[in-house]
């Protein structure tokens, strides 16, 4: 079997995490949020010395439903992706891949090299991180992730004490993961990565105003809902020093598109490290 077409996933659900990232932005009580939704992202110069971490946003292609990136069409708009990030010449390559299982990771992709087959999955970390790792040579792909629970013990214990608010925000949160809202299916691939990656994902706006205003009594359930969020991601941004070399330049960082914008935040916080934007690579405006 093809190596490409064995391990690739359907995109469709591309957006679909996007989902897991989008969702119409709502207030606590489940209405619009007034001026929330996508805004543009703005980029700094990158200073000499910093290491630039292009953040490249995506949906998660496993979980895609009307695209489907094994059909012949689809793999030749992956190999334009392909190339155009094999232009960024990083020096490591990262993905959304839980750290504790790195040497999981490696074997998967020792195998990879090795054969003229894919592992059977059609995640983005074969059909971009596996393969654009293969064509820069590089002996290893990183793993990076830190999954954690975003269900914290406060959250029950606000739902058992305000039914009512318990409804609003359980009847939302699932919401987001739904295929429905993909993107455009007739859009190509670059297409699809340039409009993840030009705006800041709607859904930030419904997780930050969809649970911050939760603040009956003394309880900080929106708060402590969020909390693990950013810890999941200031851990991302530490695991990049633990796999960067004192001589590397260049990180590419395959991610889903929901952390794109506190992910650039953190790094444009962090001295050492310039996050780029993939636009610069994919064409976008």
């Amino acid at each position: 079997m093809d190596r490409h077409r064995h391990g690739v996933p359907s995109i469709a659900p591309a957006l679909a995490t996007l989902v897991l990232a989008l969702g119409a932005p709502l207030r606590a009580g489940g209405q619009a949020i007034p001026g929330a939704g996508a805004a543009p992202l703005a980029w700094a110069t990158c200073q000499e010395g910093q290491v630039q971490v292009m953040i490249l946003g995506t949906f998660h292609f496993a979980q895609s439903g009307d695209i489907d990136v094994l059909e012949a069409g689809r793999q030749r708009e992956l190999d334009e992706v392909l190339r155009a990030l094999e232009a960024f010449r990083p020096d490591r390559i990262a993905v959304e891949f839980p750290r504790v299982r790195a040497g999981e990771l490696q074997e998967r992709y020792d195998a990879y090299l090795a054969t003229s087959t894919e592992p059977d999955s059609p995640n983005e970390i074969y059909q971009i991180g596996f393969r654009l790792g293969e064509r820069l040579g590089h002996a290893q792909v990183h793993a990076v992730d830190v999954p954690m629970n975003l269900w914290h013990d406060s959250i029950q214990v606000f739902d058992d004490t305000y039914p009512a608010s318990r409804e609003s925000l359980r009847a939302r949160w699932p919401a987001r993961f739904e295929p429905g809202a993909a993107a455009d299916s007739h859009a190509s691939l670059t297409d699809i990565l340039v409009e993840l990656n030009e705006d800041d994902p709607p859904g930030n706006s419904e997780m930050y105003g969809g649970f911050l205003p939760l603040v009956e009594a003394d309880l900080y359930a929106g708060a402590l809902k969020l909390r693990p969020w950013y810890d999941r991601n200031l851990r991302i941004v530490q695991n990049l020093f633990r796999i960067a070399d004192p001589a590397d330049d260049r990180i590419l960082l395959v991610i889903g598109a929901g952390h794109l914008r506190v992910l650039k935040q953190m790094m444009e916080m962090t001295p050492q490290l310039c996050p780029v934007s993939a636009l610069d690579y994919l064409g976008g405006p």
